[in-house]
């Protein structure tokens, strides 16, 4: 029954919208479903069928869910008449238009409707979106792009049409669909013919409004052919080339075809073209996958390239192995050094980098590792497995150099890498204060924050060339890297470096410095490194101590009006930043008290562990404390600590006369000095005081023409002295050899014997000058020679008696030199 009543609802709906002038008595729309193309105007017409209370102003139309069609559309066409037209320009302007109008009684009454059809006009197929191929001269496709999307596709009809030059005969498509068509290779009459010339139509249609429109075009098969993929591809490789073999299933026409292999250390891929099908590649990398792709295209009976390209056949091929062509990868700097526990021995560990792939040609199996003694020539050579990394024991004083060779399955690479270990004496300083800091960013990671300042106290004669920051996962207690150990080598002016990690890896990673030092002026890469010093801690950019210095102490100290204090370095977990600085407070204060007087502070660098605080007050009691100062700010403070500085044993009056008693033996041997000055000084006078020579008068010879004057005794000494003395300068002025005078031989003077002197007694310095009768008396003494001043009385020869026979001749020579107008007596000292 319920079925019943539903066939005769759908029923009665049919037979109202097929009838709706009987179901709308007072009105009709009319045209009926009109079919309308985007882009044209949509025409309908509302007319009122019979007489009403209402006219034509009432009315109005509506679509769809109720919406109501702007007044600008809608025009009146008569009292009781009125036409829509509306421009048709989306899918969306398709559905149901219904006339309305408003009643007297405030009711809306419906006059009519109709459905409207929305589509797209018939396109002509584009040329350009026609693609006709023949697949392996087998089966030709075209196919084809209808332009617009039509809304209605069962309302619109594809279809092909065809024609060869050979037949006069028009064929639709054998296999159609709205957008291809497809012909095969058989013996019906609609076969593929692929090489002749073939004309064609697509003709597309609207079934409802009978519209259609046709493009033509004329498509040569012969230049559309592909080829059938390749297949049976084998390839043989060795180390370096590798031969490549396949078959096609087309044996009848002329082909080319293509080899292309590429490894992904190539930027892009090598080319093998041959009408054959086999193909050698070489120079290839050992131990390297190979992508080889193989694909074939139709040449022309005259060897010329048509058609298209076969889709390629992929395959993947590895190389055979062969010794490394590369070495190991180290830096300058890339050891440290450990305590060795023995004298002048040092451990060292040297660091390496594995061979680049594309250089190990195979997997390593070990490390060929030679330590070279450049002192003594040693060479000890040694075999590793394939870790990154080995250990020495070495003599500090004697440099060494490293060589790391690689090997495979084959054998040992002739490529090594070489570090050089100076000796301990001669590596550069490490950069101080060398800080590792860790910051959280956004994701999960980290941010680290490595900084160094550079050595206070470098090598004169050398230059920093670089610094190497190190970081590897390892273990902080040791300071052994664990996994390789990578580098970046940075300008010899920077101070920082920062890299961003994995969360989770900074527990586990260590990092490391080195600086890299050559001679001035030089610009060799012979260059000298300090090897790795590793980080101790990783801190907190921010971060400040968790504890106040520990073991905060007292300690001797020589100078009694200052105190030393010591405490112990920080250890890692004991502060999450770097501790920068130390601030030490002191005051006046009892023991166990609160301070009594002003605090005082001394700032010391984070790197010192003690301090000395000086010019206190004897007597006095201080109370100390200190805190440690980071970037994030200062920690905890110490237990104060209480120093009373002693009073000295030595009393005031003590000091006074200690110092009393230092002036006076200050004076006297001021006193002393004097004395000894002058007493030195009467010496010295009394020794270069010249002696006078007391010349008796004696009678002239009797051959001399020489006119003595007669004078006193006084006079005559005094007046031959003086004049003895000027005749001789004059002489020497004058550049004239000097002549001996008292070699003149002249007979002896009877020297007449002079009185006694009347003096009764003589002092002690009396006593040391020559008087007249010591005199008198050595002037017999012939052989005698003249004493210097201070050896008491000289002895003069006045004359030598041998020569008197030359004196005029002699005295002659001097009158004619001009050396004195009047020689009256000569005597030479």
């Amino acid at each position: 029954m319920l079925m019943l009543s539903g066939i005769c609802v759908v029923f009665l709906l049919f037979f109202c919208w097929q009838t709706q002038g009987f179901l709308f008595q007072d009105g009709v729309v009319v045209p009926k479903d009109p079919y309308i193309y985007i882009g044209n105007e949509l025409v309908l017409s509302c007319n009122l069928t019979r007489p009403l209370d209402e006219d034509s102003k009432s009315m109005y139309f509506t679509r769809n869910a109720n919406e109501r069609i702007p007044s600008k559309y809608v025009s009146i066409v008569g009292t009781r008449s009125i036409k829509l037209r509306m421009p048709i320009l989306s899918p969306d302007d398709s559905g149901n238009y219904v006339c309305k109008i408003n009643k007297t009684n405030g009711k809306i009454g419906v006059l009519g409707f109709q459905v409207v059809t929305v589509d797209y006009k018939p396109q002509k197929v584009k040329k350009e979106d026609i693609s006709c191929r023949v697949f392996n001269w087998e089966k030709m496709n075209c196919t084809w792009k209808l332009g617009v999307n039509y809304i209605h596709i069962r309302d619109i009809k594809v279809e092909l049409v065809w024609a060869v030059a050979s037949d006069n005969k028009q064929y639709d498509c054998p296999h159609q669909t709205n957008t291809s068509c497809v012909w095969y290779s058989d013996n019906s009459k609609d076969r593929l013919r692929w090489n002749m010339p073939y004309s064609m139509g697509i003709l597309v249609s609207n079934e409802i409004t009978k519209d259609q429109v046709i493009t033509t075009f004329v498509q040569d098969t012969e230049s559309i052919v592909q080829p059938d993929t390749v297949s049976n591809v084998v390839i043989t490789p060795n180390s370096t080339c590798m031969t490549i073999q396949w078959n096609h299933s087309d044996q009848k026409n002329l082909k080319l075809f293509q080899v292309q292999y590429k490894s992904e250390w190539m930027q892009t891929a090598e080319v093998i073209e041959t009408e054959e099908m086999s193909a050698v590649a070489c120079d290839l990398k050992p131990h390297t996958w190979y992508t080889v792709e193989i694909r074939a295209r139709p040449l022309t009976s005259r060897g010329i390239e048509t058609g298209f390209w076969s889709e390629a056949v992929a395959h993947m091929e590895l190389t055979k192995e062969d010794v490394p062509s590369g070495a190991p990868e180290v830096s300058f700097g890339s050891f440290a050094e450990y305590p060795c526990g023995l004298r002048f021995c040092r451990k060292v560990i040297v660091f390496w980098k594995p061979v680049k792939r594309n250089q190990s040609n195979g997997q390593i199996i070990h490390y060929h590792v030679n330590l070279l003694d450049l002192n003594s020539g040693v060479s000890i050579p040694s075999s590793i497995g394939n870790v990154t990394n080995q250990e020495f024991s070495i003599d500090i004083n004697h440099a060494y150099k490293v060589q790391i060779r690689a090997a495979t399955r084959v054998g040992i690479s002739e490529h090594a890498a070489s570090v050089f270990i100076p000796e301990q004496s001669q590596e550069p300083r490490h950069p101080e204060e060398f800080v590792v800091e860790q910051s959280t960013t956004d994701s999960n990671e980290e941010k680290i924050d490595i900084s160094w300042k550079h050595p206070s106290s470098p090598n004169p004669s050398s230059q920093v060339r670089s610094y190497t920051v190190y970081w590897c996962r390892g273990a902080h207690l040791i300071q052994i890297c664990q996994e390789t150990v990578n580098w970046k080598v940075l300008h010899p002016n920077s101070s920082e470096f920062s890299m961003v990690v994995e969360r989770k890896s900074v527990p586990n990673m260590l990092f490391g410095i080195s600086v890299e030092t050559s001679p001035l002026f030089s610009n060799s890469r012979n260059w000298t490194s300090s090897g790795i010093k590793w980080n101790t801690c990783i801190y907190k950019k921010n971060g400040k101590p968790l504890i106040a210095p520990s073991r905060f102490r007292l300690s001797s100290h020589s100078e009694e009006t200052s105190v030393k204090v010591e405490w112990d370095s920080f250890q890692c977990h004991e502060s999450d930043g770097y501790v920068q600085k130390f601030l030490l407070f002191f005051c006046e204060a009892e023991t166990l008290e609160n301070c009594t007087g002003g605090t005082f502070n001394i700032t010391v660098e984070g790197q010192e562990h003690s301090v000395v605080v000086e010019e206190l007050d004897p007597g006095a009691s201080y109370r100390m404390w200190m805190m440690a100062e980071a970037a994030g700010g200062a920690g905890p403070s110490t237990d104060p600590l209480y120093a009373t500085i002693p009073v000295s044993d030595v009393q005031t009056e003590e000091i006074v006369g200690i110092l009393v008693a230092v002036l006076v033996v200050f004076a006297l041997t001021l006193c002393g000095v004097i004395c000894c000055i002058r007493r030195c000084y009467h010496t010295v006078k009394s020794n270069l005081q010249p002696y006078d020579i007391v010349i008796p008068n004696v009678q002239a010879p009797p051959r001399s023409s020489v006119v003595c004057q007669e004078s006193s005794y006084q006079e005559v000494s005094k007046a031959q002295s003086m004049m003895l003395y000027k005749f001789s300068q004059e002489i020497d002025g004058e550049g004239l050899q000097s002549y001996d005078i008292y070699k003149l031989d002249l007979p002896v003077p009877v020297i007449p014997p002079k009185p006694p002197s009347t003096q009764k007694s003589k002092t002690k310095y009396d006593e040391e000058d020559d008087d007249d009768d010591s005199i008198y008396a050595k002037i017999n003494d012939l052989d005698s020679h003249p004493s210097s001043p201070g050896e008491g009385a000289a002895t003069v020869p006045l004359l030598n008696k041998n020569k008197a026979n030359t004196l005029d001749s002699d005295v002659k020579m001097f009158e004619k030199e001009g050396g004195i107008s009047v020689l009256q007596t000569y005597l030479v000292y």
